[in-house]
């Protein structure tokens, strides 16, 4: 259903933003079949070898005989499953297939302690950040284009491919390499999860300068303004001092 034929049954309207994350929570494979089968289908024609089947209890019925409350019951009694993410990033990059995915997630949470920071990056790693792309889905804007290089605003092109992102990235690593004097591999996946090959302070160091790195991209972007690599330097700065701060007050 659209927005408003949805919001005909309901007492109270949806916003766009319940909307769609209404439509955001059905699960990938109900989605293809949905779209497969058709808008207006009479449900009692579906080839029911394709209908989705809920998990009631120990029994598998047909969606279409479910009520909402089991459906319910289903997903909150369900375990830990891969978030649909998963499968976008091993299309894109499928070295990625066999990676531990939980060490991915637990970066964040190792190298600051920080909630809004480490919230960030989950975002990121479930692609739910708010590029222009997603916003022009949804309808809040009218273009998904970059505002610097005018290509689609993907998390890839907004993190890594727009040339003033890439720059920033490039002065980073000359940075740290001849300033910190740490070597280190800088790749798009490394500066969209991190880098998880290597266990080490130095490298948690890393870690915490690219989350910073891409909360300061995701800034300045947000609010349509240049990025100068000298402020980044500035807020980084200011970041490692207040992590040390942290640090020492605990001890």
């Amino acid at each position: 259903m659209q927005k408003q034929d949805l919001n005909h049954k309901l007492i109270n309207s949806l916003s766009v933003l319940q909307y769609n994350s209404l439509s955001a929570a059905i699960p990938l494979k109900w989605k293809q079949i949905l779209r497969s089968i058709g808008h207006g289908t009479d449900l009692t024609k579906i080839d029911h070898g394709l209908e989705p089947h809920v998990l009631s209890g120990s029994n598998l019925k047909k969606l279409t005989k479910t009520s909402s409350k089991e459906v319910y019951q289903s997903l909150i009694c369900r375990n830990t499953q891969p978030p649909t993410a998963l499968e976008t990033w091993i299309n894109i990059y499928p070295f990625l297939e066999n990676q531990d995915w939980s060490r991915i997630y637990q970066i964040s949470f190792k190298i600051t302690t920080e909630p809004y920071f480490q919230s960030f990056q989950y975002k990121i790693i479930n692609r739910i950040i708010n590029t222009r792309e997603k916003l022009f889905d949804w309808n809040m804007i009218t273009n998904n284009k970059c505002l610097y290089c005018g290509l689609v605003d993907t998390i890839e092109q907004h993190f890594i491919i727009c040339p003033q992102s890439k720059i920033l990235w490039d002065q980073l690593h000359n940075w740290i390499t001849h300033n910190l004097e740490i070597s280190f591999p800088l790749t798009e996946c490394e500066i969209l999860f991190g880098i998880i090959s290597i266990n080490s302070n130095e490298i948690n160091i890393i870690n915490f300068l690219i989350i910073i790195t891409k909360w300061y991209i995701n800034k300045c972007r947000y609010s349509n303004v240049q990025m100068y690599f000298f402020e980044l330097l500035q807020l980084l700065k200011n970041k490692i001092e207040t992590m040390i701060y942290i640090n020492k007050s605990k001890q």
